[in-house]
């Protein structure tokens, strides 16, 4: 994670997700605990079974699971059940935002040519 600058790095086996790593993960769960990051395996560390965003949900339903999860990190299923991405909840924040900005603006230019 270091080397890479991520904050999360799926884990998957034949494209079949089988956990998340995330920064968190590893604050709550090694240094926290005072373990080894060496000597710790990831399996024993990282959210596993985690709920997934689908590429049919908007952004907003995937916020909304973030939130009801207590989620940082989303991961985004193909309709294969493949793993195609990774949300972090300052990326889905920052869609919403800018949805409700454009929203506002054209919202603001339509009124104003009437």
């Amino acid at each position: 994670m270091l080397e890479f600058q991520v904050d999360s790095v799926i884990f998957a086996t034949r494209n079949r997700l089988q956990g998340v790593l995330t920064s968190k993960d590893v604050v709550m769960r090694i240094v926290a605990q005072h373990l080894s990051p060496g000597l710790t395996l990831v399996e024993k560390v990282m959210t596993a079974n985690t709920e997934c965003a689908t590429m049919e949900m908007t952004i907003l339903e995937a916020l909304h699971l973030m939130r009801d999860s207590k989620f940082l990190y989303l991961p985004v299923l193909s309709r294969e059940d493949h793993v195609v991405a990774c949300l972090d909840v300052l990326q889905v924040t920052s869609a919403v935002i800018l949805m409700v900005s454009v929203t506002k603006f054209f919202f603001i230019l339509i009124t104003d040519l009437y």
